[in-house]
């Protein structure tokens, strides 16, 4: 699949997230009922979407360094320096695109929930969070491939000390925030879940 068609996925995958939220609004489905088991099924699919996204990307965007490095100090080393930006350009756009999916995901999970628990407000601090880095990454040369803002990074470092078996570990890679976000979301299911 091209890169233009794979943007394509992402925004429509984006809109259909939000027209899921918006059938929720001020009516969300009750807890253990056929219609909140649906809203779980799709959740649990679309996070499922964005994580194998998420590592093609790492896996194109660590490809396309290791070609560069290879082709860098040939004859066509100007060459492929133009291919490397290139390609890192379309591997951030499909990254800022997985961005607005993750925060269509959350919007959706918080609507779920309905209502000003500490589960919805954890997803809306979340999702504030991450829309401003996306916001920030639009103006940098780095786009989300570069180092993620320190109020993202301190959320992450924060979410992994709640998550089973966690603790602080180094500074989260940027794409591997979306995995953590995904966890949140997972471990917001499982204690509200036990309520």
């Amino acid at each position: 699949m091209g890169h233009e068609a794979k943007l394509f996925a992402l925004n429509t995958l984006a809109s259909q997230i939000d027209s899921e939220r918006i059938k929720l609004t001020g009516n969300p489905p009750k807890p253990d009922t056929h219609g909140h088991n649906e809203v779980e099924r799709k959740i649990d699919g679309w996070q499922q979407t964005i994580q194998n996204v998420q590592r093609d990307l790492k896996s194109q965007s660590h490809f396309n360094h290791m070609v560069h490095e290879k082709q860098r100090f040939g004859g066509d080393s100007y060459a492929a320096g133009q291919r490397l930006m290139s390609q890192e350009n379309n591997v951030a756009q499909l990254s800022d695109a997985l961005g607005k999916v993750a925060l269509a995901l959350l919007a959706l999970e918080a609507a779920l929930r309905d209502g000003p628990n500490a589960e919805t407000r954890a997803l809306d601090g979340v999702k504030h969070a991450l829309n401003n880095w996306l916001k920030a990454a639009k103006n940098s040369d780095a786009g989300v491939t570069g180092a993620a803002p320190q109020d993202v990074q301190a959320m992450v470092r924060q979410l992994e000390t709640q998550m089973p078996g966690g603790g602080a570990t180094a500074t989260p890679g940027v794409i591997d925030i979306f995995t953590l976000l995904l966890s949140m979301i997972v471990l917001i299911k499982t204690k509200y879940k036990k309520k």
